[in-house]
């Protein structure tokens, strides 16, 4: 008898053991934490971990700057050049190259180049969430007649973050735009986007007005890939109901996901996805858009993307 309760004891003590260190394991990677740093210069920024991945957001240039695992490489391009700097609306002389992920406006038929500067690289508001979720405002666009808003989670045990990117209207007339969302990659990756059978476009395609090399794009059954050409710009476009457009290099499989919507009105011909590449500098973009949306004063629309990261 005495020997079977040292045996219960022994057995309780053991499953106590196990359970302790599932727990501590849970934890460590079951928690979303938010906390002020400074990044490569730029001040007041915002990391968000869960133990696995980390994301740096850059209020004073409103973009997000980092994504990756944590103690590895960054999975977006950034400029080191411009490590620390700004670009105030104000007194913005043309675009700046600061890299990493933003949100424009589009069609960019609409409104060319470069883009404004109060919603590209404007500061922006940022408000913490629960503890775990970043809260982003926008400066408003005279220009546009818009202003942009984001929240971003994190998930407490994967390497997945999802955003909800809102459009505002704050102008005084009616606007007709959609979110497009663009992350750049560095120059050695390789994008690679889902092929329709039943694309509106040739091969799956959507070729814009470049010349576009064989030794760079391959065209598959049911995927197309880019790679970086180093002498010419390149872009693509899909219209794929899987709705993805992921890096793949080294540093692991980047993908960023948005729900399409068969017959709505998308840019650039029904594109909801799509991929540039620029020989000046060695970087790549992987970039969703979402349905171009006329919005009265006041309104809003909605565009909710996920990022994904494995090895």
């Amino acid at each position: 008898m005495r020997k079977r309760n040292i045996l219960v004891r022994v057995t309780a003590l053991f499953a106590l053991c196990v359970l302790f260190f599932s727990l501590s394991s849970l934890k460590s990677y079951a928690a979303v934490s938010v906390s002020r740093i400074t990044y490569h210069g730029w001040r007041g920024c915002y990391r968000m971990t869960n133990g696995k991945v980390d994301l740096v957001f850059v209020p004073s240039i409103a973009r997000i700057m980092r994504f990756g695992f944590v103690s590895h490489p960054n999975v977006l391009w950034t400029n080191p050049s411009l490590y620390g700097e700004t670009n105030p609306p104000a007194k913005s002389k043309g675009w700046v190259n600061f890299g990493g992920d933003k949100l424009w406006n589009s069609p960019q038929s609409l409104w060319g180049f470069p883009p404004d500067p109060w919603i590209d690289s404007g500061e922006c508001n940022v408000k913490i969430i629960g503890g775990d979720q970043l809260h982003i405002t926008g400066m408003k666009s005279k220009r546009f007649g818009i202003r942009f808003e984001r929240i971003i989670r994190m998930d407490p045990r994967e390497a997945k973050i999802v955003i909800v990117n809102k459009m505002l209207n704050t102008g005084v007339k009616p606007v007709n735009y959609g979110v497009w969302e663009i992350a750049q990659v560095p120059g050695d990756c390789k994008a690679v986007l889902h092929r329709d059978r039943d694309s509106k476009f040739t091969q799956g395609v959507y070729r814009y007005n470049y010349k576009l090399s064989p030794k760079y794009l391959r065209i598959y059954p049911n995927k197309i890939i880019l790679t970086r050409n180093p002498k010419a710009v390149q872009k693509i476009g899909t219209d794929s109901r899987k709705g993805t457009v992921t890096a793949v290099s080294s540093r692991g499989r980047f993908q960023l996901y948005a729900e399409y919507y068969k017959g709505s009105h998308y840019p650039d011909d029904g594109c909801g996805q799509e991929s540039y590449t620029d020989p000046t500098l060695n970087y790549m973009e992987i970039e969703l858009l979402g349905p171009i949306m006329k919005l009265s004063p006041h309104h809003f629309t909605t565009f909710t993307t996920q990022w994904r990261l494995s090895k």
